[in-house]
């Protein structure tokens, strides 16, 4: 009996790996008839992705709108941009955007698949191509060079095809082919007739290295500067007879400044602070570069372990915008840097040594008054019993509870987030513009703002009264966000309707 159920599965073996050739021979039957019904090159002959040296991309062109009878036409659409961009000694530039650095990566993938790209014949040259998004108020399109000039070839990118990644392409005369895997992502194309962006493949990444390649970080905001180094490893501890050695310890920083801060360095945060300044991105490419041509108010310059530098200049504020104005390695463009990425080309004391509270043993939980007084404005708010405020002076009436407790609390959880030396900043920027201050349990917290620092996104000189000590060279610097915990607008002290 266990011969017969030998027998019969040895005979189900045979049978399914008979099945499973039959079946592999019809699949490459089937391979090889698609290939002769059109399945081919998109680009042929072939071209090496490496050989290319430029590439163009023009979007579509809208048709005009229709104009009704006895109506105006409206003016023509101006033609849409072309994008260039020129591989060089130096890499890929984008020439269309002053020859400002591109995205090699980006680009060096999108050349790479698109002459690999493989599609099949949907419809003869002469079909109608508006059906494909191939028309010229639909399609992209796409020119490739070579160095020598010999290979020159013009592609269009049309609509999206029957899976995620395929769409329908063709070459300038050619027929319209249907690729599996096409490059309209890499286009950022996302609906139909929609045009690649004009900052396609621009490379933002200003700075872009990492902090184990970085020997030494410096930061001069021209009133403070701070050199944040790499310092030698530790030797080696000797492990005890019989024991595995332990792993070299690693290297650490060490920070020094040109004030005298008299705080501890966050020694285990350094490495974290050269990190985020070493890997800086611009918010655009500024079309004028005339903020640039201000004169420098900072500097960072990262020196490589394996040598050379990078440098950022900061040349102050873009007029209405709460950005900075930067270039970068002594090149003409001109960056915006907006405020979360110049927080980290920029660190504060606060990121570097471990700065205090700016009011210490403050007990009491709830404040008694706040007092503001600014330009045109005078008030002073008592908090009742029932946490109901009442306010007297410029305002007077029932206070803005909301408001006026946040006033209270940022004073209280106010921590020293930057310094300057005073004798770096003019009579002006140290000219008292606001006195915020608040009681509590008897103890009043003072907050005097100054003027503005330069090239810093709204920062404020400040000088604190009666909190934490420090040495009379130095004055400090907050935030704008701060700033604006701080001091109230007028409108905000009293309760909206």
């Amino acid at each position: 009996m266990k011969r017969q159920h030998f027998a019969i599965l040895a005979g189900v073996l045979v049978a399914l790996l008979v099945a499973r050739f039959a079946l592999r021979e019809r699949s490459t039957r089937l391979t090889d008839d698609l290939a002769q019904a059109g399945v081919a090159r998109v680009i042929s002959p072939a071209i090496d992705p490496t050989a290319v040296t430029s590439v163009e991309i023009t979007g579509p062109v809208p048709k005009p709108p229709e104009t009704p009878p006895g109506e105006v036409p409206p003016p023509a659409t101006a033609p849409p941009a072309t994008l260039r961009y020129v591989r060089g000694a130096n890499g890929w530039t984008v020439a269309s955007l002053q020859d400002a650095p591109a995205d090699a990566e980006k680009l060096d993938a999108f050349v790479k698949d698109l002459v690999a790209m493989e599609g099949e014949e949907r419809a003869a040259k002469d079909a109608s191509m508006e059906t494909y998004g191939l028309d010229d108020a639909s399609a992209t399109k796409v020119v490739i060079s070579t160095a020598s000039g010999a290979a020159t070839t013009t592609i269009f990118v049309g609509k999206s095809g029957d899976a995620p990644t395929a769409n329908f392409v063709r070459v300038e005369g050619g027929p319209v082919l249907h690729v599996t895997k096409g490059v309209r992502t890499q286009l950022a194309l996302y609906g139909e007739g929609s045009a690649p962006a004009k900052d396609l493949w621009l490379e933002k990444r200003l700075l872009n290295a990492e902090a184990k390649d970085v020997a030494k970080l410096s930061v001069d905001r021209g009133d403070a500067s701070f050199v944040v180094a790499r310092s030698a490893a530790p030797a080696p501890a000797s492990a005890p007879e019989g024991e595995a050695a332990a792993p070299p310890p690693a290297a650490g920083w060490t920070v020094t400044s040109s004030v005298p801060i008299p705080w501890s360095p966050l020694a285990s945060g350094l490495e974290s602070v050269v990190s985020r300044a070493s890997q800086v991105r611009a918010g655009e490419l500024l079309a004028d570069p005339a903020p640039c041509a201000a004169a420098k108010t900072a500097e960072v310059v990262i020196d490589m372990t394996a040598g050379g530098t990078r440098k950022l200049v900061v040349h102050g504020n873009v007029e209405g915008r709460e950005e900075l104005a930067v270039t970068v390695d002594d090149r003409p463009q001109c960056w915006s840097l907006p405020a979360w990425s110049a927080t980290n080309a920029l660190p504060k004391a606060s990121a570097l040594y471990d700065a205090p509270v700016a009011f210490a043993d403050v007990t009491a939980a709830d404040p008694s008054s706040v007092r503001i007084e600014s330009t045109g404005l005078t008030v002073s708010a008592t908090r009742k019993s029932d946490a109901t405020w009442s306010l007297s002076g410029t305002k007077s009436g029932t206070g803005n509870a909301s408001r006026l407790t946040r006033t209270a609390s940022a004073l209280r959880g106010l921590r020293i987030e930057d310094v300057a030396l005073a004798e770096k900043a003019s009579a002006d920027q140290l000219r008292p513009t606001a006195t915020i201050s608040a009681v509590y349990g008897g103890k009043t917290l003072q907050v005097k703002l100054l003027g503005e620092r330069a090239g810093g996104l709204g920062e404020r000189f400040a000088r604190i009264e009666g909190g934490a000590a420090l040495p009379k060279e130095l004055v400090v610097v907050l935030s704008k966000a701060t700033v604006d915990s701080l001091l109230p607008k007028p409108d905000e002290l009293t309760p909206t309707s």
